[in-house]
């Protein structure tokens, strides 16, 4: 069993003018906390038809495991919501997909989420963590510890500059991989993955490393870019887990990323399949 530990979000996508961008000092290609200035973003997105979509990286990576394994790997979702309607969309969209999941609803907090402000081929967003930010492991009992002590895998997630705070002065791609593999010489099993958008994705892995081309899609068909890193992950883990070798794992984690790329946020068309 493989068991995720995320922060579910509820993403706002909308395409919004520069003006816009413009009201609140926000960057047209950026990704922030929200601050109490912006609260109104995520009232005046509203002027601006958005779509309501289930998000928040972990989140987006169990759900495209979940599809991409096509179900035949056990997995468990655990992370909070808040008790509004909005939390509701997320818990239902698990259901709908059949996610097994341990949903904490926080009293008297709202679900968190990311306003996903597009303009042009650039987005800006506004993360606003919400219940996210009171979940605690006092949330899990007994039962819940059982399974994730008997889990073959655990998946977490978090944003931090990594060469910054290992001290690794490198503006090299390569070189930043080798070095940061330095740094775990200790722990042998390990795989460190790069992903860097159009550009060939890099992989370092038992002291090798391995570039793999991004077949790139037509201009026209990408939509939003969102959830593409997200979306990798989660194919790449649903044949990792089932002990496919380096390539395939690869393969089907490009798959999901650019079907991903067609959709705005984390949408999927369940019923295509992974072909190896």
């Amino acid at each position: 069993m493989i068991v995720f530990f995320g922060t579910p979000l509820l993403d706002i996508i909308a395409k919004v003018d520069h003006d816009f961008l413009k009201k609140y000092n926000l960057k047209p290609d950026n990704a922030i906390r929200a601050t109490p200035e912006l609260e109104g973003v995520f009232k005046d997105i509203f002027n601006f038809n958005p779509i309501l979509q289930p998000g928040g990286s972990v989140t987006n990576t169990a759900r495209v495991f979940q599809w991409a394994s096509q179900k035949s790997y056990p997995m468990f979702f655990i992370g909070p919501i808040g008790d509004d309607y909005l939390g509701k969309i997320i818990e239902n969209t698990f259901i709908e997909e059949g996610i097994n999941s341990h949903i904490v609803e926080v009293k008297n907090e709202k679900t968190g989420t990311c306003a996903v402000l597009l303009t042009d081929e650039n987005r800006s967003m506004v993360t606003h963590l919400g219940a996210s930010k009171f979940f605690s492991i006092d949330n899990l009992d007994e039962n819940l510890w059982k399974k994730i002590s008997e889990a073959k895998y655990l998946y977490l997630s978090e944003y931090f500059s990594f060469a910054k705070i290992s001290n690794i002065e490198t503006t090299n791609a390569k070189d930043l991989l080798i070095k940061a593999n330095e740094l775990f010489k200790n722990k042998p099993l390990r795989i460190l993955i790069m992903t860097r958008g159009r550009k060939s994705l890099l992989i370092q892995s038992e002291n090798r490393l391995e570039e793999f081309d991004a077949p790139q899609l037509e201009e026209e068909k990408v939509v939003d870019t969102n959830g593409a890193g997200d979306a990798f992950v989660g194919g790449f883990l649903s044949q990792f887990v089932k002990n496919n070798g380096l390539l395939e794992c690869v393969r089907c984690g490009i798959w999901a990323a650019q079907e991903i790329i067609q959709n705005h946020g984390c949408k999927f068309n369940s019923k295509l399949v992974y072909n190896n």
